[in-house]
């Protein structure tokens, strides 16, 4: 089964480095979205590792969301089974655990009779730290919700969207990762994102709230 590795990023070439280094066994597959505003992904990691990634710069920095209907849309271009991806700021700790979800994923996304479509780490259902998806579902499901949820809830909506689609959510236990500085990092970073944060984040609640509970996830066409 063919499938790509995802791993976005902004900033924290430190944590990024951890993140590509646990996963060594993905790096044939491997693709970084560089959404930093230098483009200093490329020229830094040249530094600390030896080993010529693919690196995708956007022409704009683009939010979360664009970046996952980026990730989407090549993977189904490139006619994938199935997609990894992963945070920047993820560390996989298991050993080979990167591995294990690759190999896990072709045994379930093979059954034809399974409507499995996502598998990830951990039990949080809508987790998408490390996790892998399934290109047939996100054909079904289709993009994530750029418009209102650039940043914050467009996992809630996402796993909703999957639900009403009738597919279902696995975790796997044998892979441990490790969520640095308890997560959010990129913000904790950048002085100007931590201002503007709450605001997008109060914006994205108020618009979960009107989609599915005024138009139960159908907005108006």
């Amino acid at each position: 089964m063919k499938f790509l590795h995802f791993i976005p990023f902004v900033n924290r070439i430190d944590l990024t480095v951890l993140a590509i280094n646990s996963c060594k066994n993905l790096w044939d597959n491997t693709i970084l979205i560089d959404n930093s505003p230098d483009s200093i992904l490329g020229p830094a990691l040249k530094k600390q590792i030896d080993f010529d990634f693919t690196i995708l710069i956007p022409s704009v920095p683009l939010t979360t969301a664009q970046t996952y209907n980026l990730i989407r849309k090549i993977g189904i271009e490139e006619k994938t089974d199935f997609i990894t991806f992963m945070h920047n700021d993820c560390e996989i700790l298991s050993t080979n655990g990167d591995s294990e979800l690759v190999e896990e994923s072709k045994k379930i996304f093979s059954d034809p009779e399974s409507n499995i479509g996502w598998i990830h780490h951990s039990s949080k259902e809508n987790e998408d730290l490390f996790c892998s998806y399934k290109t047939e579902m996100l054909i079904d499901v289709g993009e994530w919700d750029w418009l209102c949820f650039p940043f914050y809830y467009l996992d809630i909506d996402f796993i909703k969207r999957v639900r009403s689609k009738g597919w279902t959510v696995q975790p796997t236990a044998s892979v441990i990762c490790k969520h640095h500085n308890n997560a959010s990092n990129t913000i904790k970073s950048d002085k100007l994102r931590a201002m503007i944060n709450p605001y997008y984040f109060g914006m994205s609640e108020t618009f979960m709230n009107i989609k599915w509970n005024q138009y139960s996830g159908n907005w108006p066409n």
